[in-house]
Order: C-alpha cells, then structure tokens, then sequence
C-alpha cells in the first residue's frame, strides 16, 4: 500500500478527518499522514510581479490597460511562507502516491488545492476529494468511503475550472478597472464585480429616502353596530381621495344601511419555513440580535467546526438529503436541550417524522445534490451550554428551532371577508380567527384574532358612523446587512423583465453564501457606506458622500448592474455543470474587460475627495507628495520604572500632484529614559521607537495596506 497525504483546509478539520480515520482503519484502505493549511496559502501574483509586462514601478496613468497575464503567476502569501515550507518539504521527504483533497466542500475549497497543487507542481500526483457535509463521525466515513479523483471526475474538474476562472475574473476587473476608474476621476474607486453592484444598492435605497416626499390621501371607513368596520373600495384597492374636503362631501352619497353581498370564510394552513441555509440566518442573525453578516458566519463557524453541533455553514441549500432524513430521531435530540424545547420534542412521533421525509421542501435529494451542501441542521452531538458564549447560543437556538419547527403542526387559521354595499358602493372587511398556533409557539409571535359577526348574504346591516382615515406614504424601510443579504440574494424582485428576473433567481442573486458578509464589511470599511444604529437591533446601512460619487461615476456601466453581475455568475454555474466551455468563458471575459476600460477612458467622472493611487507608482504611492506638514492631534505618557512611554498621533496633510488633503496617520510610540525626557529633539539612548503608518489611497490595489493598529490599553 503506497503513502497517501491527506491535506486538510483547517487543523480543527484536520483533527476530525484524524479521529475518525484512526477509529476506523480497517474500513479505509489508505495509509494516511496528515496535515492541515489554514485557508489559502498561495494566491495569483499582483501586478508588479510582471515586470516583463512593464507593471511594476509606474504610475497608474502610466500603465497600458488592460492588464491581462498569458500565464497566470501563483505566489505565496506573505505570512503562510513556513507553512508551505513545511508542508513542500513534507512532500518531498515521503513520496506520496496519493494527496486527498480535504478543503471545504465547496468553490473556494477546490481553488485553495488548485493553487497549491500548480505552486508546487504537484499535478502528477494523483488527488481524491474528500467532499464532507458535517463533521459527525458517520458522516466522515461516508465521504471517505465515497472519495472521486479531483482531476478527471466530471463535478471536481469542472467545479476546479469555475473557480480559476472566477478568481481570475475577480483579478482582472480589480486590477484593470480600478485603476482605469480612479485615474479618470482622479480618486481612488475599488471596483469589484459584486462589491460594486452592492453598494448601488444601497445607494439607491439611500437615495429613495432621502428624496422621499410624503404623500397623504384619504380612505372611507363605516362602523356597522354589529361591530365591525369596513373600508371603500374597487378592482383597483382601496379608494383614496387627494384631499379630506372630497372625502367627507362623499360621505353624503351613502346611507345608513348596507347589505351584504358576499361572505368568504377560509382555512389558511401555513406550514413551517424552510430550513436554514447561510443568507436566511444572517438575515435572523441581524433581525433578532443585530449581528452583522460576518459575525453571524464566524458564531456559525465555531459551532460547526469548534462544537460540532451544527452542520456546514457556508450552505446554499434549504433542505436534507434522504439519508440524514432517516436519522431524525438522534438529531432531534439535542434540542431538547435547550430551554424550553424539550417538551415539544418529546412528543414529536415516528408518524411526525415520515410526514417530513415525504415532504419536498425539507427533504430533497436533487435539491442537495445541486447545492453540494445540505441545509444548517444539528450533528447529533449534544450540546454542552456551559462552553458555548452567549452569541453562540443565540445562533444554535435559532438553528435549532427552525429544524424543530418542521416537525410541529401546522399553523391553522379561519380568514373571512365580508363585501356590504352601500348606495351601490363597496366596502371590505376582513377578519380572522387562529384556530392552531402550529409551529409558531416556538417563536414570540403575536396571534391576534379578529373575529367578524356571523352574517350571511342578503343580511342589512345598520351604519353607527362613517369616518375619515388619514394615509400618509412612507419612504421604503432603510437597508440593514440582514436585509441587504436577502436583496443580495433575490435581487430578481427588483428587476421588471421577466427573462432577466429569471436569470437572476437561478444565478441565486449576486454574491455567494460565503462571500456576501465579506463583501458588505469590505464596503463598510472603505467609507463607501456606514452602518449606524436605528430602533431596531439592526444597524441601517447609509450611503456616505465618498459612496455616492464612487456611484455616480460608474451609473452608466454595465459592472454596476447586478442584472449582468447574475450573468457572468449564470456563466460560471454553466462551467460547473459542463454546459459552457471554459475558453468560451474566458474569451468573453477578456473582450467584457476591454470594452469596459475604453468606454471609461471616454467617459466623464468627479472625484469622490479620496485621493487615489492613480497618481501612484506601482510599489510606492507617497512618491508623488510634493510637501506634507505634521500636525500633533493626541499625546499620551505613562511612567513605569526607569522610562516614560510617550504615545503621538500625528494628522498628516499633504500637498499633492492630485490635489491637497488629508492623507493618513502617524502613530508613534517612544520610550524614554528620564534624563532625555524633554530633549525630544535627541535621538540618542531612545530605548525603543515603533512606527505605524497608514497612508489612505496612495498604495494600488495589488499592495496590502497597512491596518491602522489601537494602542494596547496599558499604554
């Protein structure tokens, strides 16, 4: 038997894969090391390292556009250098015969590999995929028992050639039309092919309110003393009238009687929602604790691969395979651990549980097998509380009372509507009796009755009063990263033509599970938008002025619509499933990037008042200043020993080739011994210096910035 290396995404992963190999050896017919990476440890390279392409050390206006390599460079990202050290020279020390895949199962874990494998030219060696939903032990064994060839297996192979071609797509537009945009506007615009689409949608949400003007119109309503109330209305809805004047001189046209005309008494089932999948718990995750979209993915995280309660996170499916179905029982049970949930558990029966394994929307081996995930259920392990955080537990709980939920009843409502005539003009009313609470006595829902007397057609009725209600328009409810989530996601509810709504309901929006709370923190962080705190637990999110220019500039521009965003996602879906092929692909993202970059060459645009690396050189933006003035805006000092720790920020303004503002910061840190403490001018016997410059905008895209570091509390 030769040696085979199984490559684990993360060690927490690696542990699990370990244990359960260990366990069950005899079952599994490789002898396998093991070794873990912690994401991705290479990357394509950054533009600068093309120097036989005339990239590095120019400034951005200096650059030929478009930037497209032939053979695309892979380089090691900075702080995983003795990662890869290790793990190349474990390769080469033990021959291996066979490497198994065990990144997350997903486009991103198949990109992590291919990026390795080529860095380290290892695509000689043969390499299985491990393909793991959740990290029980029997769900483990399965993936090792049903391991397929990552190069040659149809779903691997094109999945691999779907995530080279987005990651490549990603670099070009990051690369090309950043630079392209910002030297026309003569300011830094970080363009990227969702990033960009989700910001003008907060821009027009932004937009829309602030332009908001109220409108107020005037309804009809009629008190009957049998003790319901009705409102006028027609094909259209409810009548309004534009002034109050109209409405009470109508009131002069009805009687003091009605009869009616039509009664309609319903049932109304309304079974439990869906299991989760990531986007909806983001959604809850924000709504019910103002968790932002990142956080929500971490908490998630943690219970996945910290706790193992939880299955996959970064899952883009709302159902169950029918294996993990006939397993319901042992996955219920840790639920009625938490408070409050063990009683209805306890009574959910066999005959409960096969009313679920029929039921397509919670049990579909099509809609898994698609998706590559199922939905977010439990594992089976019981929980312990005591380890979990509070965040955490809020999470679980929310997990856990969805899958609970499709199990319980129904939730059973009587609805009736009642249509009296008055003078031969209509009024509606409407009410409802909650027959079964069903599922939702999960959930702190308000289920108020409205009972309706019992009258049949042809009763009159007798009028108490007419009166005049008031309707004042409100402005569309202001985005949070919950809400923006689930736009992201069904963005086809925005879109009027039906063949592009279409589109986008099958590219499933813009953005990925795993990407959206990334991106929408990536904006955020920018100063393109800003979250602040409303009424609810959710911060709305806020176009800033540096958000609206960066908008404006690019309105004209297909990368700004999340209608051609769904395409090229659309496009990438047909990779995958082998329905376009790859250089097709690629032909057309080359020709989309020129087009774009020409069109912006023609096209006006206003700067958004961030100076940008346009001006800038390839390694060293801050080049270009001309002048630049100090200015101390805090110290600090604190004695401890023989020394005294002086702390500075300093603003940093500068005169520049663009333009004059403020650029960054210079933090200085600066122990002194006492004897020198007012010499500031003499650098002699300083103990210790620490500099931390962040300069805003001046480096390109393809150089990491600096993040601005806090100082330590005990400073």
């Amino acid at each position: 038997m030769g040696k085979t290396l199984l490559i684990a995404e993360k060690p927490s992963l690696m542990r699990d894969l370990q244990a359960t190999y260990q366990q069950h050896k005899n079952e599994i017919p490789y002898d396998i090391d093991f070794t873990a990476l912690a994401g991705h440890i290479c990357c394509y390279s950054q533009p600068f390292c093309y120097p036989e392409k005339g990239w590095d050390n120019k400034k951005w206006d200096q650059i030929s556009l478009p930037m497209i390599p032939e053979k695309w460079k892979i380089e090691i990202i900075k702080d995983r250098n003795q990662m890869y050290s290790d793990l190349e020279k474990k390769i080469q020390n033990n021959k291996y015969d066979t490497i198994i895949v065990a990144t997350d199962a997903d486009r991103e874990g198949n990109l992590i590999y291919y990026l390795l494998e080529q860095k380290m030219n290892l695509s000689s060696i043969k390499s299985l995929r491990l393909w793991v939903h959740d990290l029980t032990d029997k769900a483990i064994l399965n993936s090792y028992k049903s391991m397929k060839d990552f190069h040659t297996t149809p779903q691997h192979k094109n999945l691999t050639s779907a995530s080279i071609l987005r990651s490549r797509f990603d670099w070009l537009i990051g690369m090309n039309i950043t630079i392209a945009a910002s030297v026309k506007s003569k300011s830094l615009m970080k363009v990227g092919r969702v990033k960009t689409p989700t910001l003008k949608l907060v821009y027009d949400n932004s937009m829309a309110i602030e332009n908001f003007k109220p409108e107020t119109s005037y309804l009809v309503d009629a008190y009957y003393k049998q003790g319901f109330v009705g409102t006028m209305f027609d094909n259209d809805g409810d009548i309004e009238f534009k002034t109050e004047k109209l409405a009470n001189d109508f009131l002069n046209n009805l009687g003091k009687t009605a009869t009616i005309s039509e009664v309609d008494k319903k049932t109304f089932k309304t079974a439990a929602p869906a299991l989760y999948k990531l986007s909806d718990l983001q959604v809850d995750g924000n709504k019910y604790f103002g968790y932002s979209a990142d956080k929500v993915l971490s908490l998630t995280q943690s219970l996945y691969e910290t706790h193992k309660l939880v299955s996959y996170p970064r899952c883009d499916c709302r159902c169950v395979s029918s294996v993990l179905a006939s397993d319901f029982g042992n996955l219920l049970k840790p639920v009625g651990v938490l408070n409050g949930l063990a009683s209805y558990v306890n009574k959910i029966s066999e005959k409960e549980m096969a009313l679920v394994r029929v039921n397509k929307k919670y049990v579909n081996d099509d809609e898994v097998n698609k998706n590559s995930h199922t939905a977010l259920i439990p594992t089976g392990k019981m929980p312990d509380l005591a380890k979990l955080s509070s965040d955490e537990l809020n999470i679980l709980t929310l997990i856990y009372k969805r899958f609970l939920a499709v199990f319980l009843p129904n939730l059973v409502e009587d609805k009736t509507v009642i249509i009296t005539k008055n003078n031969n003009h209509l009024f509606k009313s409407t009410g409802k009796i909650v027959k079964d609470p069903g599922f939702t006595v999960l959930y702190d829902v308000k289920l108020e009755d409205n009972v309706l007397p019992d009258v049949k057609k042809g009763d009159v009725v007798n009028v108490d009063k007419f009166s005049v209600e008031t309707r004042t328009t409100a402005p569309e409810t202001r985005l949070t990263q919950g809400t923006l989530i689930a736009l992201m996601e069904n963005i086809q509810k925005r879109i009027k033509d039906n063949k592009l709504k279409d589109v986008m309901k099958e590219s499933k929006g813009i953005g990925t599970q795993a990407t959206r709370g990334a991106i929408i923190t990536s904006l955020i962080k920018d100063e393109y938008m800003e979250a602040k705190k409303g009424k609810g637990k959710a911060e709305g999110l806020y176009i800033t002025e540096k958000g609206k220019a960066y908008v404006e500039n690019l309105n004209n521009f297909s990368i700004i619509s999340p209608e051609y965003t769904a395409e090229w996602e659309t496009k990438l879906k047909a990779i995958e499933s082998g329905e376009m092929d790859q250089h097709d692909f690629n032909n057309q993202m080359k020709a989309y990037i020129s087009q774009t970059i020409d069109e912006i060459s023609k096209h006006a645009m206003k700067s958004s008042g961030s100076q940008g690396g346009n001006s800038g050189s390839g390694r060293q933006g801050s080049k270009n200043m001309k002048s630049i003035m100090l200015k101390i805006t805090r110290t600090y000092s604190q004695s401890s020993g023989n020394f005294t720790t002086f702390l500075l920020d300093i603003s940093l303004r500068s005169s520049l080739a663009t333009g004059t503002g403020r650029v960054g910061r210079i933090r200085l840190k600066m122990t002194f011994a006492p004897q020198l403490m007012p010499a500031w001018s003499m650098p002699a016997r300083i103990k210790q210096l620490n500099l931390w410059l962040n300069f805003r905008g001046f480096s390109p895209p393809w150089r990491s910035l600096p993040q601005r570091r806090s100082p330590p509390h005990q400073w």
